[in-house]
């Protein structure tokens, strides 16, 4: 048993860590493991958290937990928890736009996530499905602000100029 854990212990560490630290920041808690949620989601009622799903693709072997293996399960289980959306893999809104569609009806917010939103095409086909936020690599290279800007370009200034030296040879 040297790789159990127990969930709630780790919220709780979580937890105590966002709320004595997280300051004025703009936070949303999102996880993989649909318990985790459920457990950030009953425990504080501060930031949202959103249910991040792998759904169907060949990159990767098959999550255990079937509720993060397709945009549908995904969003029942964050519907059915009171959560305030999904965080889903670019592959598949990419594969069925109309997932957005049907996020959005149940009035859940629509993340993506993955490396397929590197291709400026694919960013700019997600930003005209209106998805609410895209999670993407090199940000100095995307600068047009969205609704979810956690800083502004003041704040922001000097770490993006650090970034852009470091991944531009």
């Amino acid at each position: 048993m040297d790789t159990y854990f127990d969930r709630n212990e780790i919220v709780d560490v979580i937890m105590r860590e966002v709320l004595e630290n997280g300051g004025k920041r703009r936070i949303l808690l999102s996880s993989f493991d649909a318990d985790c949620c459920i457990l950030l989601r009953r425990k504080q009622n501060k930031y949202p958290v959103l249910f991040l799903s792998q759904g169907v693709t060949v990159r990767w072997e098959e999550m255990m937990d079937v509720r993060c293996r397709t945009v549908p399960m995904a969003m029942n289980f964050a519907l059915a928890e009171g959560l305030l959306g999904v965080d889903i893999h670019a592959e598949d809104i990419l594969r069925n736009p109309s997932f957005a569609e049907e996020i959005a009806k149940f009035k859940l917010v629509c993340f993506v996530w993955g490396e397929d939103i590197n291709d400026p095409a694919n960013m700019s086909l997600l930003k005209s499905m209106e998805v609410d936020g895209i999670i993407y690599d090199r940000m100095c290279d995307h600068r047009e602000p969205g609704l979810y800007q956690f800083e502004t370009e003041e704040q922001m200034g000097p770490f993006l100029a650090s970034i852009s030296q470091h991944t531009h040879h």
